[in-house]
Formats: structure tokens, C-alpha cells, sequence
């Protein structure tokens, strides 16, 4: 039995190795793909990050796509002022044809009748057509209309380029702003971590009772989530920035310039309300808008006019390409008027009516926004520099109250209530600052946006 289990095994063996054997060879895993390469780091600008901005932001190739219809839509309607020429050919094989239904039997010929029907037969004609509009008013007037709006899509391709280049200059800004926050909370939490080791000493030399060490404990706790909260701040800036400059989020971006403060004067508010009025894009895109919107109604109200039209066409006509083939052809003009539309054309007129009264209306009121823009930024950058001025002199006096209640505490004089408060005064104090920074030059790129040369701000 021994020996028959052993011949048994010995069997099974030899199977499951041959099957092996046959067996395809598993198929060696994927290399692994190689990583992409990293994009190469850019250092930016505000100049550059607007130009930047101008060339990848969606916002700037939508409006350059634009662009292209308008274009096109000015081609569509020109067309119907330039010659139409078309070829056509074709080749029939006429299988029967009914001169009994279509009255010939009707004609009588002296000596000869005329079959009820004809067939089969082969026609055959090769041609060019031309058409040519002589006058045509209406056409003429759609033409010009679409060249307004061709002109306004493409001073709307430059106002998009101007909105585009200040949400780069903003995020450009808010970016240092963020960056300068992260700082500032870096060194509060080593502020309140010396304060905390302050107030251990003290503890431990008996001259300081443990709400002191908790308090400063405490203090470098929300120091702590403060720097947390600058961090995340930090990069989502960072983040948006790169979103408006079209550039891929994992590129690393340097700014060259910094949240300083550099007070300018500015001009007369009416000088920068006249400078605005001249400048402003939406003024000029409006005033084309308008004459579009006239050109249109002229069209409608052409429709009533009669138009003239040439035509004309030569080629060979015969039975096949190669029988019976001779030349043939005509000319001639094409004078038509419309006596009745059914009251279309006076609609067509009421609705183009109704579109330049509301361009006309919004023109009115962008002369408004524009001078309201203006003013306010005005404003604002008036206030923004002393809003500056302030927080500067805010954060100074900050700074000096946390070294004198620090002295004041070490000296043994109270307990560290002062040291706490005073350096939550100082946090306080250093976001206002930044935040008066980075909206005094929001300010700046508003203003300029405002005056309509923002493609000529300088930081």
C-alpha cells in the first residue's frame, strides 16, 4: 500500500510538472511610469503676473474667441453684398415623358401629330451662376452693423484683458499680504513661547503663581492655531493667484516685489473723473453698441425699399458630356419691392427700436458708474494712505507696550494679565497693519482700473 501511494505521489508530481511546463509564462509586471518632470519655477513681477494673466486666464481666451465670431459674423452678412458664383452639372436619364398632361395635345400642327409621350432620352447641363446684389440698402445696413459689434467685441477683448490684469494685480497682493501674515504669526508664537518660558521661571523661583504659566500657556496655544490658520491662508493665496495666472497649480511661483508702502499723490477728483470718462472701455463699447443698434434699425426700415439684382449664367447643355453638346446661357436683372409682409418688416423695426433705446439707456448709466468709480476709488486711496499711516503708528506702540509689560513682569510688578494683553493688542495690531497695506494697494490697482490704464500699473 506503502509503495503504491508512493507511485501515486511520484505521478501526481510528474502531471503537475508538465503541466507547468506547458503553462504560459506570467507576464512580467508594468515598469513603473516615470513621474512627470516638475515644472520649472517662475519669479514674478506684478507686471509680469498681469501680463502673465492676460495670455493664459480663461476669462482673456474667451473674449479673444470672441474675437473670431465677430468676425465671421461680419463675413455672414457682407456676403450678401459680393457676387455669388456657383458651379452645378448634372446628368438625367428621362425615362418617359407626358405631353398629353402637360397640354400638348392640345396644339394642333398642320399634317403632323404629336406623340402622347416621350422617352427614353438623356439631358445633360454644366454650368456657372453668378449673382450679384446692385442695391440693396438693408443689406448694406446689416453689414455696418455687424462691423460695430465687431468693433465692440474687440474693445470688449481689452476691457476682459483690463479685468483680468487687476484680479492678477489683487491676488498678486493679497498673496504678500498672506505671506507677510505668516510671518507676523510665526513670531507671535515665538513671542508667547518665551513668554511661557518666562513664566515658568518665575514659577519655579516662587516669585509667580501656576494661573501665570497657564495663562501664557494658553496664549501660545491660540498663538499656535493663529499660525495654523496664516498657513492655510498662505497657500490657498498662493493657489488662486496661480488659478488666475493660468499657470499649472504645482509650479512654483516667486514674487520679486513686496507689501511696501509707497504713498503717492493723486490727482484733482475732477481731473481723474475727466481722465476716467475719456479712458474708460465700457463708455466706448456702449457708444459702438449704439451705433450697431442704429444700423439696425435703418435695416428694418430698409426692407421697405426695393432691391436690384443681376444675374447671369453660361455653360453646355446637350444629351451626354460628349452628344448633341452646344453652348447656352443667360442674363438679366431681378427687381423686386414688397408690397405686403404681413406686418414683419414694422415688427422687425419695433424690436430694433427697442434694442438701441436700451443701449442708449445703458450708456447713460455707464456714464454714471463710471464717474461713481472713480470717485470711490478716489476715496478710498485718500483713505487708504492714512488708514496706513494709522495702523503703522498702532503696531509701534503695540510692540512697545509687550517690552513694557514684559519688564514689568520680570521686575516682579503684578502678575502677566499685562504681558497677556499686551501681546494680543500687538496680533491686533500687526493684522491691521497688513490689511491697511494690502488694501491701500488695492486701492491703487482700483483706482487705476478706475481711470481706465490698468495695463500701465506700476507697483
Amino acid at each position: 500500500m506503502a509503495a503504491m501511494a508512493r507511485s501515486s505521489a511520484r505521478a501526481a508530481a510528474m502531471v503537475a510538472a508538465a503541466a507547468f511546463l506547458r503553462a504560459p509564462a506570467l507576464a512580467a509586471p508594468p515598469a513603473p511610469a516615470l513621474a512627470a518632470a516638475p515644472a520649472p519655477p517662475i519669479v514674478l513681477s506684478i507686471s509680469e503676473a498681469m501680463r502673465l494673466a492676460i495670455r493664459n486666464n480663461i476669462e482673456a481666451r474667451l473674449a479673444r474667441a470672441g474675437t473670431i465670431g465677430a468676425k465671421g459674423r461680419v463675413l455672414q452678412a457682407a456676403s450678401a453684398l459680393l457676387p455669388q458664383i456657383t458651379a452645378s452639372s448634372f446628368q438625367n436619364r428621362q425615362y418617359k415623358f407626358n405631353l398629353d398632361a402637360e397640354g400638348f395635345n392640345l396644339i394642333k400642327f398642320p399634317g403632323a401629330s404629336l406623340p402622347a409621350a416621350l422617352g427614353p432620352y438623356n439631358i445633360f447641363d454644366a454650368r456657372a451662376q453668378i449673382t450679384q446684389s446692385l442695391f440693396d440698402l438693408s443689406a448694406w445696413n446689416r453689414t455696418w452693423q455687424s462691423e460695430a459689434a465687431r468693433k465692440a467685441m474687440d474693445l470688449d477683448l481689452r476691457l476682459a484683458e483690463d479685468n483680468v490684469a487687476a484680479a492678477a494685480a489683487i491676488a498678486y497682493v493679497e498673496v504678500l499680504r498672506a505671506a507677510r501674515d505668516l510671518d507676523a504669526a510665526r513670531a507671535d508664537l515665538e513671542l508667547a513661547e518665551s513668554l511661557l518660558g518666562l513664566a515658568r521661571d518665575k514659577f519655579e523661583a516662587g516669585t509667580a503663581a501656576s494661573i501665570d504659566v497657564t495663562r501664557a500657556d494658553n496664549q501660545r496655544a491660540q498663538s499656535k492655531m493663529r499660525l495654523i490658520d496664516a498657513e492655510v491662508a498662505n497657500n490657498e493665496s498662493a493657489i488662486r493667484l496661480k488659478h488666475v495666472l493660468g499657470v499649472p497649480i504645482a509650479t512654483p511661483v516667486t514674487l520679486s516685489d513686496s507689501l511696501d508702502f509707497k504713498p503717492e499723490v493723486l490727482p484733482a477728483v475732477s481731473s481723474a473723473v475727466a481722465q476716467g470718462l475719456a479712458r474708460r472701455l465700457e463708455i466706448k463699447i456702449a457708444d459702438e453698441r449704439v451705433r450697431a443698434d442704429e444700423r439696425g434699425v435703418r435695416a428694418a426700415q430698409f426692407q421697405r425699399l426695393p432691391t436690384l439684382t443681376a444675374h447671369g449664367d453660361y455653360g453646355w447643355s446637350g444629351n451626354t458630356p460628349s452628344q448633341n453638346v452646344i453652348p447656352t446661357g443667360s442674363a438679366g436683372f431681378n427687381l423686386m419691392m414688397p408690397l405686403f409682409a404681413g406686418g414683419r418688416i414694422f415688427g422687425d423695426v419695433l424690436v430694433a427700436k427697442q434694442a438701441l433705446e436700451e443701449e442708449k439707456s445703458r450708456l447713460d448709466d455707464i456714464f454714471l458708474q463710471v464717474e461713481q468709480d472713480v470717485r470711490n476709488s478716489w476715496d478710498e486711496s485718500r483713505a487708504a494712505v492714512e488708514r496706513v499711516s494709522a495702523a503703522v503708528t498702532a503696531r509701534k506702540l503695540s510692540k512697545d507696550e509687550v517690552a513694557l509689560a514684559r519688564d514689568r513682569y520680570r521686575a516682579g510688578v503684578g502678575d502677566n494679565i499685562e504681558v497677556i494683553t499686551a501681546q494680543t493688542s500687538l496680533s491686533e495690531a500687526e493684522a491691521q497693519e497688513l490689511s491697511a497695506l494690502a488694501r491701500y494697494h488695492d486701492s491703487r490697482v482700483n483706482f487705476s482700473q478706475a481711470l481706465g490704464n490698468i495695463k500701465d500699473f506700476r507697483y
